[in-house]
Parts: C-alpha cells; sequence; structure tokens
C-alpha cells in the first residue's frame, strides 16, 4: 500500500510507457494486420522508453532533495489579468472559426456533401481557397486554443475553469469539422485523461474532477468511433476496430522499420538538431519564401512530405498501404543517429521528472507545461509532434501569459 502511494504521483509517465510497450507488443500478435517491425527496431523502441524512463526517476529524486523546488508558483488562473486574456484568445478564437465555416458554405451543406467536398478524392487542397483562412486556423488559433486548454486545465477549481472549457472545446469540435479531422478529438480525450492526475490541486477538488470527467471521455470516444465508421463507409465494427484502432497504433512502428532498412532513406540523412527545431526552420523558411528566396525546404516538411508516400505494409500477402506515420523516433533518429534516440529520450524524460515534481509541490503552471508534453508524448505514436508547425508555438504562447506580457 505505500508502495502505491509512491508510485500514484508517477502514474503519467508509468502509463505513457504502457502504452507505447503495449502497442508495441501487439504489433507481433495475430491481431495485427501490417508487418511487425524487425527485433532491432523494437529493440531501439524499448532503449528509448527506458531511457526516458531513467531520465525521468534520476531528475525526480535528484531534484526531489532540492529546496527551491518548495516554492509554488504564483500562477493562477483566478488572477484577473490571466483569465480576463484567457476569454478574450479563445472566445475571439472561436468566433473567427465559425466564421470561417459559414464562409465555406458548411452550415448551409448536410454532412456527407461537407465531408465529401473536404475530404473526397477531388478535394481542394485549401478548404477556403484561401491559405490566409486555412493556414491562419491550424498555425495561429489552433496553437493558442491548445495553450488556453491547457492552461484551464490546471485550474478545475477556478471560477472561469467552466466557460473557458467551453469557448476551448468549442473551437475544437469546430475546427474539426471545418477540416473534418479528429486528432483535435483525441488530442482532447488525452488531456482530460492525463488531467486525472493533476496533483496540484487539492485532492478534494481532484476527485469532483475525476467524477465530472467520465462523461466527455465517454463523448469523445463515441464522437471518435462515429468518425471512424464514417470514414471507413461501413458499419463493420471488426473492420473498424482493425483499421482505425489496431493498425494505426501499429503502423509507426512498421513504417519506421520500413525506412529504417532502407539506407537511401531520408531517416538516414541526418538533420542534426533541425528536426528538434523544426518549428522555428518552417517560420523560417516562410520568411525566406516571403522575401523571394525559393527552394529552400524545412525539414518538417521534408520528413512530412517523405511519410506521406504510401507503403504497403500489408502481411501474408494483404494490400495495406499506410503513410505519415513516422512516431517520434523518426525525429530522433534523423537529427543524431542512435545518440538522438538515445540523449532526446533522456531529456524528454529529463524534462517530465521537472515538470511533474514542480506540479507534485504546488506550480499550477508547471503541470500545465506537464500535461502538454506527456499527452504530445503519447500522440507522438501517429506523428512525430516536433513536425506540428506549432510544436513549440504552444510552451511560447503559455509563458507568453505567465509573464504578463500583452498585445498593444
Amino acid at each position: 500500500m505505500a508502495v502505491f502511494k509512491k508510485m500514484i504521483k508517477h502514474c503519467g509517465v508509468l502509463f505513457l510507457c504502457f502504452w507505447w510497450g503495449g502497442w508495441l507488443s501487439l504489433s507481433y500478435s495475430p491481431f495485427n494486420p501490417l508487418v511487425s517491425p524487425s527485433f532491432e527496431v523494437s529493440l531501439l523502441y524499448i532503449i528509448s522508453l527506458f531511457s526516458v524512463f531513467c531520465g525521468y526517476f534520476f531528475t525526480f529524486n535528484i531534484f526531489k532533495r532540492k529546496e527551491s523546488f518548495n516554492d509554488k508558483s504564483s500562477f493562477s488562473l483566478d488572477k484577473k489579468y490571466i483569465s480576463n486574456s484567457l476569454t478574450r484568445y479563445s472566445s475571439f478564437s472561436l468566433l473567427l472559426v465559425l466564421l470561417a465555416l459559414l464562409y465555406v458554405g458548411a452550415f448551409s451543406s448536410n454532412f456527407s456533401e461537407y465531408f465529401i467536398r473536404v475530404r473526397g478524392a477531388d478535394a481542394e487542397q485549401l478548404i477556403s481557397g484561401s491559405g490566409l483562412i486555412d493556414y491562419g486556423l491550424k498555425a495561429i488559433l489552433y496553437p493558442i486554443t491548445l495553450g488556453v486548454l491547457l492552461i484551464s486545465f490546471s485550474s478545475p477549481d477556478s471560477k472561469s475553469f467552466r466557460k473557458l472549457l467551453f469557448f476551448s472545446i468549442s473551437f475544437l469540435l469546430a475546427f474539426s469539422y471545418y477540416f473534418q479531422v479528429n486528432y483535435p478529438i483525441i488530442f482532447l480525450f488525452i488531456l482530460i485523461f492525463y488531467s486525472q492526475f493533476n496533483y496540484s490541486i487539492n485532492s478534494n477538488v481532484l476527485s469532483k474532477f475525476r467524477f465530472k470527467s467520465f462523461v466527455p471521455l465517454c463523448v469523445l470516444t463515441l464522437l471518435v468511433f462515429l468518425a471512424a465508421f464514417n470514414r471507413f463507409g461501413s458499419s463493420d465494427l471488426s473492420g473498424v476496430v482493425t483499421h482505425y484502432l489496431i493498425s494505426y497504433h501499429t503502423l509507426g512502428f512498421a513504417l519506421f522499420d520500413f525506412y529504417y532498412n532502407k539506407p537511401e532513406s531520408l531517416l538516414h540523412c541526418h538533420s542534426f538538431g533541425l528536426s528538434l527545431l523544426a518549428s522555428f526552420e518552417f517560420i523560417f523558411s516562410y520568411f525566406l519564401n516571403f522575401i523571394g528566396v525559393d527552394g529552400y525546404v524545412s525539414t518538417s516538411v521534408e520528413n512530412v512530405m517523405h511519410n506521406s508516400i504510401p507503403i504497403n505494409l500489408g502481411t501474408n500477402g494483404q494490400i495495406r498501404y499506410g503513410n505519415a506515420f513516422g512516431t517520434y523516433l523518426f525525429s530522433f533518429y534523423r537529427d543524431f543517429n542512435y545518440i538522438g534516440v538515445i540523449l532526446y529520450s533522456f531529456f524528454y524524460g529529463t524534462l517530465l521528472g521537472i515538470l511533474n515534481l514542480k506540479a507534485y509541490k504546488g506550480d499550477r503552471f508547471a503541470f500545465s507545461l506537464y500535461l502538454y508534453f506527456i499527452s504530445m508524448g503519447t500522440i507522438a505514436i501517429y506523428v512525430s509532434p516536433l513536425d506540428y508547425s506549432y510544436f513549440w508555438t504552444i510552451p511560447i504562447f503559455m509563458f507568453f501569459i505567465k509573464y504578463k506580457f500583452r498585445f498593444r
């Protein structure tokens, strides 16, 4: 019992390792419709997870003795300047995405017509026809809303919590409908799940929050399944489970293995830190294009384009094409080979250890960052978060809020 009480504060990182280890194990089962990764690639994932585990517990136990970590953060959602700022950002974002939906005629079309228009074979790359609208939603408003949501989840006992939650979740649902994607809903589910381990708040508040979170988690699960049935185009439950549950979580291992065993692939063309800093390089590449310098392609764009090429990964002679699921290991390995996998994984575990310790000591802002990075580590089983143009934008925005900067 005593051991359980000591380990409960580490539930987040333990679940993260269990999540990855579980799907890696399932990739070798007969339920997996895709080829299994080679032993060498599986070992590489295991080493990476072990490095995360070591980095986390080494840091947590070392800094546990530091007096400086006993000070609680002055950051609070109940402070008016923070609450008012977040309300403005989230409500403004919601208004703009609703206007975008109105502009593209989403409200005047039924669901099937709009889905075919956005995701059908003849769909245009830009839904609105304007990069300013589509990229503005993805690169600016989406990360701002996620930042608001992360900060909100650190303080479910705040008076403005429900209001901010309403604006943020409404935006994510509208955003999902606009682009006909489900990743915001999946990410929201993961955020709510990890919020159950928020020990920066009072235990009574946490118990009430856990109880109230049950219904939203069930609703989000239902939405994801409905979206899966819609995309699958059939009511075949076994087909949906095989395709959207099992293969979506094992595809990354098979795809990485495919490129790992091809010496000529982009994976072996090392980027020496640019995959880690891809968000900043992506902005830099846009600046070069803006001033008329053509031909420069950012590392994140290279990674995404490379992993978007359909590859037949079916097993037992079956034809099953998959793409875009490079996982975080693609970015880690591409930067510095095996050294990148071990060091990046260890540093990631270290970051989680520091943030969770500070959160456990009562720092709510640290919990917001912990919630962000551990959630990104969870969805990294699909696509490497480092390839997102907004990966570093979200924590920067959160620090922007914390240190009382304001738009002039």
